[in-house]
């Protein structure tokens, strides 16, 4: 047999993406799979490939980052405590990768691994309180 894997926008359908004035369902939902090297639409699924699909998970690389220096007596604590930050934060890629596997004719019985990169999410960043603690 053969598999693929199926990766679409479950609440924006391909009409509503292209700003179309009239909306079909039969147009389906928008592709989010990353484009080929030259293509400008998103696919909603991959190639067949023989063997079943298995193993479907999201995979980050680790970030990366730079500690800066620690400030003694911090100006923003009133000359109190120390400081650390980070520079240079690289955020690691996020892949979809999944394993496809079985006996089909002519294959070498071989599990074979895919690995797509994806866009990452959008980040934000958000600071509940900021108050220097004296005890």
């Amino acid at each position: 047999g053969q598999s693929r894997v199926w990766g679409v926008h479950y609440k924006t359908s391909l009409d509503e993406f292209n700003d179309a004035e009239t909306i079909d369902p039969m147009n389906g939902p928008t592709g989010m799979l990353p484009p080929p090297p030259a293509g400008t639409t998103l696919p909603k699924s991959t190639d067949l490939t023989p063997g079943v699909v298995f193993g479907v998970s999201i995979e980050q690389q680790p970030t990366c980052s730079v500690e800066a220096a620690s400030f003694e007596e911090d100006p923003l604590l009133g000359g109190f405590g120390e400081h650390t930050s980070l520079s240079a934060v690289n955020p690691g890629k996020f892949f979809l990768v999944f394993q496809t596997g079985g006996v089909a004719a002519g294959s070498s019985n071989k599990v074979s691994t895919t690995k797509l990169e994806l866009e990452p999410p959008p980040n934000s960043v958000r600071i509940d309180s900021w108050a220097p603690i004296f005890e």
